[in-house]
């Protein structure tokens, strides 16, 4: 057999394409679809009438080009879109870009599906017309994982809350320390009698019903920890310790008022307030927060201490 003939036929080239389990789609300069590999057109569930021609998000079935029945390019979303950006980028600087990762939802056989690819865009040469060859791998499996388990490294396996290396991470950023901040560290007053008295399985649901409310309370409005053992703590951005101290009081009240089932003694909690001020170390804001904690402790348990 010629080797060389083979490689040169259009039999050859058929039957590679057909069998590359990959994505292939080559776009025009005004971003549509001049042609896919048989692997993507059944992955998307659509025929070439609903890919060739088309501009290369709605082709995709880009959710925001559905939801809004808009054309890719028009879209609310088309601005920040990633994989235009590097189509165009290639397009106009006869350029090549590896290595990005698109995650979006798409419309695919009717459905709402979140994808991942990890993609690259490469500029090329079709009977002296520029294009782009884009190039897709299905990696949605992969960085759900990555995702998962990044998340668990991350957040409090019990309560569900995020946990003491995030709280850190987040405290030391960069937009964080400039926005400003308060802290409020919390404390289940005597969860150590709910544990001799009820037994720990009725702890665990002390902890998470009060992680809850926390939750809750806090909504949007901050980021909420569990710090460690019956300790919790509330970061709210740009917010002063005085105001912090009313959604303190809002949260002791709320958690008094909490009936949990087996917990006839009920659950009340201590709370410090302190205030981030610029250039202070934050262990030493978190150190502040803690001794007020400590000091309504002392003063009787279930109220606040503001700085």
């Amino acid at each position: 057999m010629d080797i060389e003939k083979l490689k040169t036929s259009e039999n050859f080239l058929e039957v590679l394409m057909e069998n590359l389990q990959t994505n292939i789609m080559v776009v025009n300069q005004d971003i549509k679809v001049e042609s896919v590999n048989p692997f993507l057109k059944r992955m998307l569930h659509k025929d070439l009438k609903q890919i060739e021609g088309k501009k290369c998000g709605n082709a995709l079935g880009c959710r925001h080009a559905v939801e809004e029945g808009k054309d890719c390019g028009e879209t609310t979303f088309c601005e920040s879109c990633n994989l235009r950006k590097t189509i165009i980028s290639t397009l106009s600087g006869k350029s090549s870009h590896s290595g990005n990762v698109l995650s979006r939802e798409f419309y695919m056989n009717g459905k709402k599906i979140k994808k991942h690819f990890l993609y690259s865009c490469k500029h090329v040469k079709f009977d002296s017309t520029d294009m782009a060859l884009l190039i897709m791998n299905d990696v949605t499996e992969l960085e759900e994982s990555r995702r998962t388990m990044e998340k668990m490294a991350l957040t409090d396996p019990l309560t569900g809350l995020y946990n003491r290396r995030y709280i850190f991470d987040f405290l030391t950023g960069k937009d964080t320390r400039e926005e400003g901040f308060s802290i409020i560290m919390m404390d289940i007053d005597r969860f150590k009698k709910i544990n001799d008295t009820y037994g720990h399985p009725l702890g665990d649901k002390v902890l998470k019903e009060v992680a809850d409310t926390i939750r809750g309370a806090i909504g949007e409005k901050g980021v909420a920890a569990r710090f460690g053992g019956e300790e919790f703590l509330v970061i709210l951005p740009n917010i002063i310790s005085k105001e912090a101290y009313f959604y303190a009081e809002q949260l002791r009240k709320k958690i008094e008022n909490l009936q949990i089932t087996g917990c006839p003694s009920g659950v009340t909690i201590s709370l410090g307030v302190a205030q981030y001020y610029q250039g202070q170390d934050v262990n030493e804001v978190i150190k502040t927060a803690d001794q007020l904690l400590y000091l309504a402790k002392e003063s009787g348990r279930n109220m606040t201490k503001v700085q």
